[in-house]
């Protein structure tokens, strides 16, 4: 969550919870939450504290997952870092489920990648258009 003046927390985490646990039914469960509150989506995976932490985990011996679930890509990434966390995560064989891409991320499926550059390019301008609807505020 980018902001905590103009969006709830406590709502933001729920129904991003919400699709992630929709997302793994029959699979899986959550077991473990990583949610930065405060900090924009245009700030790599290292600088931000939980997904730092998250990061942190995944190359842990003793982690309590083995896929990380993206609620909404859009809170998530930003750009092209979708592709580099990705593929550090898949290093310590951690997959990556999104709900736009209907389960575990393949970074070999042309299907996928253009998903990913697709989603990449919207999180994008909706940065420029939240940018200019807090300057218009």
């Amino acid at each position: 969550m980018s902001t905590s003046e103009f969006q709830d927390a406590r709502t933001s985490r729920a129904w991003q919870r919400s699709v992630s646990e929709e997302l793994v039914e029959g699979v899986g469960e959550v077991v473990v939450e990583f949610f930065d509150e405060g900090r924009s989506r245009r700030w790599s995976w290292w600088e931000r504290p939980s997904a730092s932490a998250l990061l942190a985990a995944a190359e842990s011996r003793d982690r309590e997952f083995d896929a990380v679930v993206v609620g909404e890509y859009e809170r998530a990434f930003y750009g092209d870092q979708f592709r580099d966390v990705v593929a550090r995560l898949n290093a310590v064989d951690v997959q990556v489920w999104l709900p736009e891409a209907g389960g575990p991320v393949e970074l070999d499926s042309p299907v996928h990648l253009a998903l990913m550059t697709l989603l990449g390019a919207q999180a994008q301008r909706e940065v420029a258009r939240a940018r200019h609807r807090v300057w218009r505020r």
